[in-house]
């Protein structure tokens, strides 16, 4: 995910903290399935005897988790896959987006900073939407907020399917239980893409309109 110096909202603690909660499911489970650490019944005891003070470390844990899903994720498949397949690539590209509208996005973005336009040039754009716009700009940080959170929910059932696969040739993992994790991740895939094309839309529509106005 392209960084910004956003304000943490309830869509960022929760794209950051649910993350980071699965990602210690999946290390937990692990542990029990290679018979490491614990085991089911220990979990039931833990959860049981928990406080409050275990319940904010573990909150805590998730999140400092979560940031680290979302460093990879942005570094997997946003700087990794999405800009290096051409497919991926032209979809976030403003031309194919707003066929229409590139041309007057050029042109205005030139006359108001006397440098080309390109999708570099984003960022400055999301600055004058939020400085100018600040209802439009809140809708598109709920967009940055799901394509975030779905990128890094595609990269955690990735990583699972590949875990369970490799449990289940070592005869501790489900086949068919890896297949579950995999229909998901790329289902979200999907939607990152999705949600990722609405939110640089909004940006550019609502550029357009600070500048019109």
């Amino acid at each position: 995910m392209m960084k910004y110096d956003f304000k943490t909202t309830l869509y960022d603690l929760f794209g950051y903290v649910l993350p980071g909660v699965f990602l210690i499911i999946i290390l937990w489970r692990v542990c029990i399935l290679t018979e490491g650490y614990t085991s089911y019944s220990d979990i039931h005891q833990i959860i049981a005897e928990a406080k409050v003070y275990t319940v904010l470390c573990f909150l805590a844990l998730s999140y400092i988790a979560g940031h680290f899903i979302g460093s990879l994720s942005s570094w997997i498949l946003e700087k990794g896959i999405c800009q290096s397949i051409a497919r991926f690539k032209r979809q976030f590209k403003v031309e194919t987006l707003l066929p229409n509208f590139h041309a007057i996005i050029v042109k205005e973005f030139a006359s108001q900073f006397s440098v080309d336009f390109d999708d570099s040039s984003i960022p400055i754009m999301i600055t004058l939407v939020e400085e100018r716009m600040p209802r439009a700009y809140s809708t598109a940080f709920i967009f940055l907020s799901m394509y975030g959170m779905a990128r890094n929910f595609s990269l955690l059932f990735f990583i699972a399917f590949c875990i369970e696969i490799i449990l289940a040739i070592n005869g501790n993992g489900v086949y068919a239980i890896a297949l579950l994790y995999l229909i998901p991740s790329s289902v979200l895939f999907f939607r990152y893409i999705k949600f990722r094309k609405h939110f640089i839309e909004k940006i550019c529509y609502s550029y357009l309109t600070c500048r019109m106005n």
